[in-house]
């Protein structure tokens, strides 16, 4: 059975105006056209994670 893979990145809180109504993620293009993450909302939560 394989571990599950563990990550550790630094991000910045951001505030948002109002609790999150949804879990989202967001994600932009690198130079070589990978998909690199950006953000992060969770559900209910009053601010944003921006790496």
């Amino acid at each position: 059975m394989k571990k599950p893979a563990e990550v550790r990145a630094k991000c910045t809180l951001v505030p948002l105006p109002e609790k999150a109504l949804e879990t989202e993620k967001h994600f932009e293009l690198n130079a070589a056209n990978e998909r690199v993450l950006h953000e992060l909302i969770f559900k209910g939560d009053r601010s944003k994670h921006v790496f």
